[in-house]
């Protein structure tokens, strides 16, 4: 019995990563530009090159959201422009393409 509960406790403590609260993206579209996403889904942030940024709309297939202040306000005054999207299903951004990845790139 004791054996079975270290067995079970070292499998927790090895398997810590699966619950981590961050899902890290790393993206790159064909100029080549990278961008670092990170993801939290307990506190429904989203950091996107290092800085946060203001969620519209959070579900599970997509995460809308505004890229700066400026596009928002634009977007309230003439409708110009549109939140930026994450397709959680596809892994697209705009237009890059995302993967998981175990930490930021910066």
């Amino acid at each position: 019995m004791k054996k079975l509960l270290g067995i079970v406790v070292l499998g927790l403590l090895l398997n810590s990563n699966a619950y981590a609260n961050d899902t890290y993206l790393s993206c790159e579209n064909l100029i080549p530009n990278k961008v670092s996403i990170i993801i939290n889904d307990k506190t429904k942030k989203l950091i996107l090159s290092g800085v946060e940024r203001e969620v519209v709309n959070w579900s599970r297939n997509f995460i809308t959201f505004w890229q700066d202040d400026l596009d928002k306000e634009l977007s309230i005054k003439n409708k110009l422009f549109k939140p930026s999207v994450i397709d959680r299903i596809t892994g697209t951004y705009d237009k890059y393409d995302c993967m998981v990845v175990d930490r930021p790139i910066f």
